[in-house]
């Protein structure tokens, strides 16, 4: 069932939480701002320390013929 459905028919989020497996905070939330509920911020990928060394990696990678590694890492 749905949140706002349940809350619609008077039961409290301590009731809602409990029946739906979720966080008394989840409810309150999802009660707040019913529009757009789940995660607001986006995901942002995080840059590796490695990205400056690119470059210079895959050269020797292209370079030393017997090492086994895959291109594709990166």
């Amino acid at each position: 069932m749905d949140i706002l459905l349940l809350a619609r028919k008077g039961m409290s989020q301590r009731k809602i939480a409990k029946r739906l497996g979720l966080s008394r905070n989840t409810v309150k939330k999802y009660l707040k701002n019913p529009e757009f509920p789940g995660i607001q911020a986006g995901i942002r990928k995080r840059k590796s320390l490695l990205d400056p060394y690119h470059d210079t990696i895959k050269t020797w990678l292209e370079e030393d013929m017997d090492y086994m590694a895959s291109l594709s890492i990166l």
